[in-house]
């Protein structure tokens, strides 16, 4: 998960093989789990300078089928009710995850969804589902629905 800038392994030079025949995106929604997770929560990469334009929405979203994360500090990061959005400076690291590769290359804008592992199976698919398609419907302007995603 952090060998996005050295690209040191094979599973990562597959991913940026395949990455690479798109030419952008507009955003980039990359599936997490945390077993340390009390309930869901999210990491949203912006430039600098621009506010969260998705987070709350589907956080708001995702606490209808899945507990949000309560905690005020998350991994070392301030959150707001399960929101993360730290400052994007990939220049200062040294061990690039997905999300600044995206952020680098493919999109201005990045969620990382994060389903607490111990919590049932379940229940995560439908946290990562309800979290993936509304930010389809924010991104697109439209409803996005799948059979079994209501509950």
């Amino acid at each position: 998960n952090r060998d996005f800038l050295k690209v040191e392994t094979k599973e990562v030079r597959t991913e940026l093989k395949k990455l690479r025949e798109f030419e952008s995106f507009e955003v980039a929604i990359l599936l997490h789990e945390d077993w340390e997770a009390n309930g869901f929560y999210l990491y949203e990469l912006t430039q600098p300078n621009k506010p969260p334009r998705f987070g709350r929405s589907v956080l708001d979203a995702v606490s209808k089928v899945c507990p949000i994360e309560k905690n005020a500090l998350v991994e070392g990061h301030e959150a707001d009710r399960g929101l993360i959005h730290p400052a994007y400076h990939q220049e200062q690291r040294q061990d690039w995850p997905e999300a600044f590769y995206m952020m680098h290359n493919k999109t201005d804008h990045s969620l990382t969804l994060e389903a607490p592992s111990d919590f049932e199976m379940q229940v995560r698919i439908k946290a990562l589902m309800r979290a993936v398609l509304t930010t389809a419907d924010l991104v697109s302007g439209k409803e996005i629905s799948i059979v079994g995603t209501d509950s």
